[in-house]
């Protein structure tokens, strides 16, 4: 007999590789045939178009939002941090200028008033000229040197409105813009009012600011090309802004603004901060505004940019994951082509095929108890670090203990209430890991079905709860007992009871009814109940429908609650009404 092997096709063996491949695909895909006709494919290419449109569209969509949010909330800090520092550096200047204003009137407006004024602005060299006025205009010093008698302001618009200002209650005014025709600059006054015994407006020490002063205050701030921050008084005037565009300084300073921000400004009364979108009046340019007022003056803080920058810069981040979706695309272009010539000669081999099938089935059989294995081993592994971080947890609220004990004397009490919210965070963190874990227990927990009496297990909870000071009026009606675990159930009952005993703790007479209806047990309080429609929220984990400063919580009773009543194979549901109570159902399959 000739032991010689047979001669091996070397192409023989690639193919049978090919045709495997290919049917394990088509065994995922469900159909061995779905691309073997030209007219099939072509649909194949449709639709992975269609994908890769869809994919790319949400993906614009996402990406997009995700950049506006970023770069506005980058926006808003700019404009909280220039706004608060304006504002501190404007409250400095008014207490330096009441001061003198105080000196001066203690001192009875003596004839060096003059020279008192002086000697202020070589201290203050932002301000470039400081007067002292009568209320009705008549300039009476100024620290500039004056041939002759000074001017009286009382007609001009800005001192008027100013003197309007200070009357109605005003400390210090911060005027409109107004051009010194001696020294060529722009000047805000900041005029602080100075009143007798009765408080009657009686004098002004007029300070004029260097509105240059604004530019180099800002000079530093990370503000993107083409960019600009500003201030602007209630009545439209820009105060200040930086940098100032390619425009004359009379259209920008000397009339008010008429631009998308000016006019979202008065419409919506002078809001507190936000953001609006529009063409800047300036640059004409479609600009995102960002604003916050100041705390202590009618000033608005506001930062412009133009919306290409944020086109440009979602458009460098975002590039590469369209190159990575359009790849995709074409590799899903190329595998359809591929797998439709694949199918053809997968016909032509389907007996060996489906032999090595069978053993890629009993090999993905083995797979999956692995997985399963794996995954009681994870189950395992997350349980054990659950236990873990605890003792982290209590490390952390026990040194947080003994360090507000030693911090008690100081007289940082800032510090004492961060350290406080460090304990409760600490606190809440160990109730949220004892809630996980007894969600993880109640999951596995093996049942142990047997006749349980509901009323004596309703009376045990309610005497426990008794000892831990509830204040409730419980009463406990009819209660048939039930075939269940009885460590589970108790532990619905104590969590129905309990969450009762929270909600209605607030009311003046407190009332809890327990009791069967309808086929249901059910726990019904008088308390403060929700509104139904988010009921779909009340048993997922994590989920509250009132906020942690009213009922403290951690959102996971009832997510217990729903998991054990699940495991018996019943329902468990709700009926409230928002301040009137709430009624919680449940049934044991």
């Amino acid at each position: 007999m000739d032991s010689t092997p047979p001669a091996q096709d070397p192409v023989a063996a690639p193919r049978a590789r090919q045709a495997v491949l290919a049917a394990t695909v088509n065994r995922w895909l469900g159909n061995d045939s779905i691309l073997l006709t030209r007219q099939q494919r072509v649909a194949a290419y449709l639709l992975a178009f269609l994908v890769f449109l869809s994919v790319s569209g949400a993906y614009w969509f996402l990406s997009w939002q995700r950049e506006m949010a970023s770069e506005h909330a980058r926006m808003r800090a700019l404009v909280d941090m220039g706004a608060y520092a304006v504002n501190s550096y404007l409250k400095t200047l008014e207490k330096a200028i009441g001061a003198e204003a105080a000196a001066i009137m203690a001192a009875g407006i003596p004839a060096d008033t003059g020279e008192r004024l002086a000697a202020f602005k070589q201290r203050f060299p932002e301000f470039q000229i400081i007067v002292f006025t009568e209320a009705e205009g008549q300039n009476l010093y100024s620290s500039e040197p004056v041939a002759g008698p000074l001017p009286n302001v009382g007609k001009l618009p800005s001192f008027v409105d100013a003197r309007e200002r200070l009357r109605q209650g005003a400390v210090m005014d911060i005027g409109r813009p107004y051009f010194g025709p001696i020294s060529k600059a722009w000047v805000t006054h900041l005029r602080y009012g100075i009143r007798d015994d009765s408080g009657a407006l009686k004098y002004i020490l007029v300070a004029g600011l260097y509105q240059t002063r604004a530019q180099e205050f800002w000079r530093d701030v990370p503000m993107r090309n083409e960019s600009a921050m500003g201030l602007m008084r209630d009545d439209r005037y820009i105060v200040a802004r930086h940098p100032l565009p390619a425009l004359p300084s009379e259209n920008i300073f000397k009339q008010p603004a008429t631009g998308t921000l000016a006019r979202h400004l008065v419409d919506a009364n002078f809001p507190e901060s936000g953001q609006v979108s529009g063409i800047n009046s300036f640059t004409g340019i479609a600009s995102t505004n960002v604003y916050r007022r100041l705390r202590d003056y009618p000033l608005t803080m506001y930062l412009t940019q133009p919306d290409k920058l944020l086109v440009s810069e979602w458009w460098r981040a975002s590039w590469p994951t369209y190159l990575l979706i359009l790849m995709v695309f074409v590799g899903s272009v190329v595998t359809i082509r591929w797998m439709g010539h694949a199918q053809v000669a997968l016909h032509q081999e389907r007996e060996r095929r489906m032999i090595e099938l069978e053993g890629l089935a009993r090999s993905l059989k083995e797979s999956n108890a692995g997985l399963e294995s794996a995954n009681a081993e994870l189950n395992a592994f997350t349980y054990s670090v659950s236990h873990d971080l605890r003792a982290p947890i209590r490390a952390i609220e026990g040194f947080g203990a003994l360090l507000e004990e030693r911090i008690a004397d100081l007289p940082d009490e800032e510090a004492k209430h961060l350290l406080s919210r460090v304990r409760c965070s600490a606190r809440r963190m160990g109730e949220l890991m004892q809630d996980l874990l007894d969600l993880s227990l109640y999951s596995k927990q093996e049942m142990q079905r047997e006749q349980v009496d509901m009323r004596a297990e309703v009376a045990t909870v309610i005497e426990e709860l008794d000892r831990g000071g509830g204040q409730a009026n419980i009463r406990l009606g009819n209660l048939p007992p039930a075939v269940a675990d009885r460590v589970l159930i108790r532990q619905v009952w104590m969590n129905l009871i309990a969450n009762a005993c929270k909600y209605s703790g607030k009311v003046a007479q407190p009332v809890i009814e327990i009791g069967w209806r309808d086929g249901a047990y059910y726990v019904q309080d008088n308390g403060a109940g929700f509104d139904m429609q988010y009921a779909d929220k009340l048993f997922k984990v994590f989920n509250r429908l009132h906020r942690d400063s009213e009922f403290p919580g951690t959102g996971v009773g009832l997510a217990i609650v729903k998991r054990i009543v699940d495991r018996h194979q019943g329902k468990v549901w709700a009926d409230a009404r928002l301040g009137e109570g709430a009624t919680f159902y449940f049934t044991v399959g």
